[in-house]
């Protein structure tokens, strides 16, 4: 009939003796004229499933990402940073100059580097500053962390670094300064610091920062300790010998800068005196260098012997305010410096001596006294640091800038490369090298031996006398050019934290090539980077020769200043001479990683046929639920369904978890859901075949059968314990955790796939459940068989056997896939993508196969009488109670003739179904 409401056709079966062909062909009589409508409503129901298909993915996708957008909305850094270069350095130099930074530096190619903003380093995420890339498949190396030295050089080479790392090779990486003996996690002194910070680290070189990376595996976000994984420049290798022999760093390799030390003079110096540039020159004249090069006083000193109420001296301005600045040989705008002359006795002018500008011994490599005795060169030092008169390297740069101030000839000790040489670079104070005899292989054998048999003893002792530390005159040659070296930490050895262990489930082949794709270009990049002394010397001399700056080397501010102008100086060195740099990067690198293709299709597939299984389990309990059941549902037992449904939905709860693993970080809940909903579906079912084979067993003997609820509440209780303590073993002594294949995709060299999936230590547990479930089903194959007999109201033998057999091939093929994972060939994101698909599959034909038969047996019975003795007497069983002896009905013929009634039957399991 047609109805007003709803214009759907329903055909309506006057005659119940109809059979089910006459039926079939009503129905197709009246759908012959309706095929192009409904093949509309199919189209368009096709669309609306499949838009949906879609909507869900997106959003189930979406889910990892969600948090980390709240943090970028909610964590922004201030809106006017005082370093411009925070969000990356190239970048910003492109855009200043309205450049291409890809037509700037032609090996730069846009193919091989698809990006070049910066990666989050821990800095960003401590501060909650994300001025840079921080999602997934931007972060996928551990971070790396450069030590910092106390002097210039090494805080340039590590800036470079970090940004040839951070924007090219997507490695995070921060910086390491120790301070107060705790792990550096503040932007402070960072290339990226937003604040233009300039800071030195507390040591000297980090050997125990590197030999603390190495004791935890190169993994420095494991400690609170200071941990840096390259100390980029070192001038020594005393310490890292020690640490070889322990073979905790990797031997000292060239960083490609050279380092020398030595005695310098100004220019103006060397204008009026060229002779002074050579010891030839310095030889043999004591009371020439006794007028020449005169003594710096302090400024304390200077006001004790002079006036320093006259502020129009053209030497000091004030009186020193405190302690600090009475030991101060110079301050720019109260004090310019003063040298007074050298005490000379004109009747032993061979005791007269010049000035000399010396070191701490105790701190610094210095053979002054050495060499300027065998060479006759009547120098002195006279600072306040013992035993050999030095200075520190606070008061020398003081004596340095009152030389220049008051044009004051000056010798002194000092090295390269450093950023005050480079300040005056152009200037008449500009350094001019003293030159002794030349060093030689001999020279540098004595000055070792003298070196490690007298440094504690001698040099360090303030009882100890000129005379003694003097030495030999085979250790008096000039110091030799060395090349600088870094000491890389061995922690690079050891694999990432995502990458796959050969004993994973994974293939060995597989496993290898990810290990190699996720391997960090960090050792490779650290092993190559060299940086030449010309170019950190250019690099240097561009702080202060930049037109756009207006900057020189003042003491009194020092760090306000030169954090703004380094940070300019090294990005626009770097930009300039990216093509150079370029050939430090690894050739295989960077990587750029995106989700396998292959996975994204099936993962759609897996999602659609689950979200069509769970439409289809609704309608299944909407129609069990709302069906006029009455009678004929009761005797078939039924009322279970819900317990089976619920664990159908588990089941397909698993399967999207397989497909989508990140959603509530499911990697091991598929596996409880698979488990639980396998044992809700399947337990009842057993535990009501088994009652009711119980039950038929004993009235066929006439005999009574006890089945209390309780029994069966128990039973089914403890199989849901004995389930959730099975996976709560399985998931404490091996658990499952989200582990990540890294393949590289055909065609591109620096692309790579990632590729997800569920990893364990050990196969031991999941063998176990695949026999678990195996035994079930045997289980559930013997009871089957039994009940092939039962009444046919409660006869589900055939239903069953289907069920089974649907079962066990789907577990074969769960088996297959598993051996299949192992196989050389196979990707574990297609077989949890299969695997989802194979569960959905299996859960629609067991719900066709169990379900289906029940309701076309509904459909069937629904309007037809019911009668008979059997029937009724099973029926008032399964509703609890006994039969009612005085029923006639019930009476049956026996063979003999006799009349006699069935044994009644006390069954009471209707509470557990």
């Amino acid at each position: 009939r047609r109805t007003r409401s709803n214009k759907s056709l329903i055909v309506r079966i006057d005659d119940r003796n109809t059979s089910s062909l006459q039926v079939i062909h009503k129905l197709v009589a009246s759908l012959e004229g309706r095929k192009e409508k409904i093949s509309r409503r199919m189209k368009s129901f096709t669309v609306n499933f499949l838009s949906i298909i879609v909507a869900v993915d997106l959003v189930l996708s979406s889910a990892t990402t969600t948090t980390q957008t709240r943090l970028q909305e909610d964590a922004q850094s201030p809106p006017n940073p005082a370093n411009p270069f925070v969000e990356g350095c190239l970048l910003t130099i492109a855009k200043e100059r309205n450049e291409t930074i890809y037509d700037t530096a032609p090996t730069l190619s846009k193919k091989r580097f698809q990006s070049i903003k910066r990666v989050c380093n821990s800095n960003d995420y401590s501060e909650g500053l994300y001025r840079c890339l921080h999602d997934d498949s931007a972060n996928k190396y551990d971070e790396v962390r450069i030590a910092m030295g106390n002097w210039d050089s090494t805080i340039f080479l590590s800036w470079i670094m970090q940004i040839l790392l951070s924007e090219l090779l997507r490695v995070p990486t921060s910086l390491e300064f120790g301070f107060d003996g705790r792990k550096h996690e503040s932007s402070l002194g960072s290339f990226y610091d937003m604040q233009n910070r300039y800071a030195y680290s507390d040591l000297t070189y980090g050997w125990p920062w590197v030999n603390e990376a190495t004791s935890k595996k190169g993994d420095c976000s494991e400690t609170d300790k200071p941990c840096a994984h390259i100390i980029p420049e070192v001038w020594t290798n005393g310490n890292n010998e020690t640490l070889e022999e322990e073979k905790n760093v990797f031997p000292i390799s060239k960083n490609g800068l050279t380092a020398s030390v030595g005695y310098y003079i100004p220019r103006f110096t060397a204008e009026r005196y060229p002779e002074f540039l050579s010891h030839f020159g310095l030889s043999n004249i004591p009371q020439k260098l006794s007028d020449i090069f005169k003594t710096p006083i302090t400024w304390g000193e200077y006001c004790d012997v002079m006036n320093c109420s006259d502020p129009n001296d053209g030497v000091t301005t004030r009186s020193p305010s405190d302690t600090r600045e009475r030991n101060k040989y110079f301050l720019e705008g109260s004090y310019t410096g003063f040298f007074k002359d050298n005490q000379c006795n004109q009747n032993d002018t061979a005791a007269c001596s010049g000035h000399f500008v010396d070191v701490d011994s105790c701190t610094w490599t210095t053979h002054a006294e050495n060499q300027f005795y065998w060479h006759n060169i009547s120098l002195a030092s006279a600072g306040p640091r013992q035993p050999n008169s030095g200075y520190s390297i606070e008061q020398v740069i003081d004596i340095v800038f009152a030389a220049n101030a008051t044009r004051s000839d000056v010798l002194f000790y000092w090295f390269q490369p450093d950023l005050l040489l480079s300040s005056f670079y152009g200037t008449p104070m500009e350094f001019q090298r003293v030159k002794l005899t030349a060093s030689t292989p001999e020279c540098e054998l004595n000055r070792d031996e003298f070196l490690k048999n007298t440094f504690e003893d001698i040099r360090c002792l303030n009882s100890s006398t000129v005379e003694m530390r003097r030495g030999s005159a085979m250790a008096s040659c000039d110091y030799c050019v060395t090349a600088l070296g870094k000491s890389i930490t061995r922690g690079f050895s050891v694999a990432g934290s995502n990458s796959v262990a050969e004993s994973s489930s994974a293939v060995t082949r597989l496993a290898t090539i990810s290990n190699e794709m996720q391997q960090s270009p960090a050792l490779d990049f650290f092993k190559s980077f060299e940086l030449s002394a010309l170019s950190m010397n250019d690099l240097m001399t561009n702080i202060f020769t930049n037109p756009n700056e207006d900057f020189t080397y003042h003491l009194g501010s020092f760090h306000e200043k030169i954090g703004t102008v380094s940070r300019r100086a090294v990005c626009e060195w770097v930009y300039d001479n990216l093509d150079d740099l370029i050939d430090t990067i690894p050739s295989k690198y960077p990587r750029f990683f995106q989700p396998a293709k292959e996975d994204q299709i099936l993962r759609k597939v897996g999602l659609g046929l689950s979200i069509f299984t769970l439409v289809l389990i609704g309608i299944t309990g909407v129609l069990a639920f709302t069906m006029e059941i009455k009678e004929t549902m009761k005797i078939l037992r039924v009322d279970c369904w819900v317990w089976i449904l619920i664990g159908f939905i588990l089941v397909e709860a698993s399967s999207i978890s397989f497909t989508h693993d990140h959603l509530f970080n499911s990697c091991g809940l598929a596996f409880w859901f698979l488990c639980l909903g396998r044992m809700l579906h399947l337990m009842p079912i057993l535990i009501k075949v088994w009652t009711i084979n119980k039950m038929v067993r004993s009235a066929r003997a006439h005999q009574r059968a006890d089945v209390k609820p309780k029994h069966l509440n128990y039973i089914f209780l403890a199989a849901i314990i004995a389930t959730t303590t099975f996976m709560a073993v399985w998931f404490s002594t091996s658990p499952y955790e989200v582990k990540q294949y890294f393949l590289p995709i055909r065609g591109g060299e620096h692309e790579v796939e990632t590729i997800s999936f569920c990893g364990s230590q050990t196969k031991v547990w999941y063998i176990t459940y695949f026999i678990v479930w195996a035994l079930l089903l045997a289980i559930a194959s013997v009871l089957t068989f039994q009940s092939r007999h039962v009444f046919e109201e409660f006869n589900e033998s055939q239903g069953l056997a289907f069920m089974i057999y649907s079962h066990s091939m789907f577990v074969g093929l769960h088996i297959l896939l598993f051996q299949v994972t192992k196989s050389s060939n196979a990707r574990p994101n297609v077989s949890f993508s299969a695997l989802s698909i194979l569960l959905s599959i299996e859960t629609i034909l067991v719900i066709i196969f169990y379900f289906g038969q029940k309701f076309f047996v509904v459909n069937k019975t629904k309007d037809t009488q019911i009668t008979g003795p059997t029937l009724r007497y099973s029926v008032a069983t399964c509703q609890g109670r006994g039969p009612d002896p005085d029923d006639e009905a019930l009476v049956q013929d026996n063979d003999d003739g006799k009349r006699s009634r069935p044994h009644p039957i006390n069954s009471k399991f209707s509470l557990f179904f």
